[in-house]
């Protein structure tokens, strides 16, 4: 529940007080309606706020009510006013306990208002939040679901892959067997052992045969 602090009491008090030195004789305009001062009033009290942030960053001195002063200015230009239909409008509301009781309620009000609407945007952002982190964490689970299944699929395409012999010339294969053959039989009826010079004759065999015929 949002209620004037006494700091903003305590600031405004005093700037009304500088603020009414200036204020001339002259007709400083009506006074605000009740539904127009209570916008004034509730930017006022944010603008204490402000005021109070900017001065706990500033060691100059008497910081908090210069900050004040150029806030609550600016809350004048926003609503059209000047300082001196403010502090009158603020005097008379003063003076009349009744009817400055109920424009507090009502900025009190509105304050609540403006809290439940902050805390429902506050509340769907972190739906929002939510539903984004839970898509970011599923598709990050079927990324890894995926990477897993192509590891597999390397692992059983390495597995069942078949080296790839070279391919052979059958007929150049069977042709040098049979000739391998007919050498190793022509060689052992020539009792010729492996090794010795097929150009020469063994003591036991009756014919010379030269080593090109043999083939």
């Amino acid at each position: 529940m949002i209620k004037p602090n006494l700091g903003f009491a305590y600031i405004l008090s005093l700037v009304l007080l500088l603020m009414a030195g200036g204020c001339g004789n002259g007709n400083p305009g009506g006074i605000l309606s009740p539904d127009k001062m209570q916008q004034v009033m509730w930017d006022m009290m944010r603008a204490d706020e402000l005021a109070m942030d900017a001065s706990a960053h500033d060691t100059a001195r008497n910081s908090i009510f210069k900050h004040a002063v150029e806030q609550y200015q600016q809350v004048f230009e926003v609503h059209h006013i000047t300082r001196e239909e403010f502090y009158r409008s603020i005097r008379y509301y003063q003076e009349h306990p009744d009817k400055n009781k109920v424009l507090m309620d009502s900025v009190q009000a509105l304050g609540n208002r403006a809290r439940d609407e902050q805390s429902r945007i506050d509340s769907i952002l972190q739906v929002k939040l939510r539903i984004k982190d839970s898509i970011r964490l599923k598709q990050e689970e079927i990324n890894l679901k995926k990477d897993s299944l192509a590891g597999k699929k390397d692992s059983l395409q390495k597995h069942d892959s078949v080296p790839v012999l070279p391919k052979v010339n059958n007929k150049e294969a069977l042709r040098k067997e049979a000739l391998k053959t007919a050498d190793t039989t022509h060689l052992q009826r020539l009792k010729i052992k492996p090794g010795m010079d097929k150009g020469k004759l063994d003591k036991n065999s009756l014919r010379f045969t030269p080593a090109h015929k043999l083939r």
